[in-house]
């Protein structure tokens, strides 16, 4: 990271020393960035989410027994070969 001027620092008989200002602005920054994205990835997710409720089928009405009310079991339809 000092390399690329990330974080101000020296380097000294191979040894890196930075400056504790600098890496705490470094790291503050990357949180905020990582914040922004997750507050986004969220808004993405919310959205997808909407729109596969909105592609559901709408549930379908149980049919009732005419006689008690009870609700009638489906009964699908079977192709005969």
């Amino acid at each position: 990271m000092c390399r690329e001027g990330s974080v101000e620092g020296r380097l000294i008989d191979h040894r890196w020393y930075v400056s504790e200002e600098s890496l705490d602005a470094f790291l503050l920054k990357v949180s905020e960035r990582k914040a922004i994205w997750h507050r986004s990835l969220s808004e993405e997710l919310k959205i997808d989410f909407q729109r596969a409720a909105n592609l559901r089928p709408a549930p379908r009405s149980t049919a009732k027994c005419p006689h008690c009310g009870r609700a009638m079991p489906r009964i699908s339809a079977v192709r005969a070969t």
